[in-house]
């Protein structure tokens, strides 16, 4: 089974942009069945290619819609990456036969509580600080469960751990679209979704209290930094204490303040 992630390792966002920018147009002409040609072309496989996280299989799947549809429209199509990586054909195992079957495969052989964790993780909208799970879910998990699951996600290749560049965290955990969304869609299914959310949003809640606190103290570039890491996350917690009807105090402040 391939790798869910892109290339690994601490720096690992400017590292995949590299590997994409060296390798997109031949693995693209390998499966699309027709040459890169022409600067703009090229241009638009590598960012389709950086969208897909550097992931061969997805690489594969998105090349594989090259006779039917013009690479713009790839692009705009992978807004919604599981409907979209596809393999029509029938005489190839179902691990390959679309993203989907490749990420479900993969989690299959999860045991229960890492399941549930990259159900929970998904809450932060594909990265969060390496501490973070931990500090959410504590009351959920004990805390070397939670370390337990991040592990054997991350042996797995289902997230990425190393360095965040430019970000309020030294490390982090970074999950690729594709299964951030196929995460979210389990999550809804979890009977452990509203503890989760629950969870999730008393943390956020906590960290958009804390920013306030500290605009008087910190310089606005690190705080704007704090801000957009962790925008996603937090718009979930929006979306989740909504669907709750909970009172959402700082959080919709926040989220006016335009997090």
């Amino acid at each position: 089974m391939r790798s869910l992630c892109g290339p690994a390792g601490k720096g690992c966002a400017k590292r995949r942009v590299a590997v994409c920018a060296a390798g997109s147009s031949a693995t693209w002409a390998a499966n699309a069945g027709a040459p890169v040609e022409g600067d703009a072309a090229r241009a638009q496989v590598a960012a389709i290619c950086r969208r897909l996280d550097g992931n061969p299989l997805a690489i594969e799947l998105a090349a594989g819609q090259a006779p039917m549809l013009a690479l713009p429209q790839i692009l705009r199509a992978l807004e919604q990456p599981l409907a979209m990586l596809t393999n029509p054909a029938l005489d190839v195992e179902p691990p390959q036969r679309s993203l989907r079957h490749a990420i479900a495969w993969t989690c299959s052989v999860l045991d229960a509580d890492t399941q549930a964790f990259l159900c929970a993780l998904s809450l932060f909208g594909g990265h969060c600080g390496s501490d973070e799970p931990a500090q959410a879910f504590g009351a959920v998990w004990p805390a070397d469960t939670v370390r337990r699951c991040a592990q054997a996600l991350q042996d797995m290749h289902v997230v990425r751990r190393g360095a965040v560049p430019d970000g309020p965290a030294p490390s982090g955990i970074d999950m690729p679209d594709a299964i951030a969304q196929f995460a979210a869609e389990r999550l809804l299914e979890s009977p452990q979704r509203e503890a989760l959310q629950a969870a999730h949003a008393a943390h956020a809640a906590a960290q958009v209290h804390a920013c306030f606190r500290r605009m008087r103290d910190e310089s606005r570039q690190d705080i704007v930094a704090f801000v957009l890491y962790h925008r996603p996350s937090w718009h979930r917690a929006v979306s989740s204490l909504a669907q709750q009807g909970e009172a959402i105090g700082h959080l919709v402040m926040a989220y006016q303040y335009g997090v």
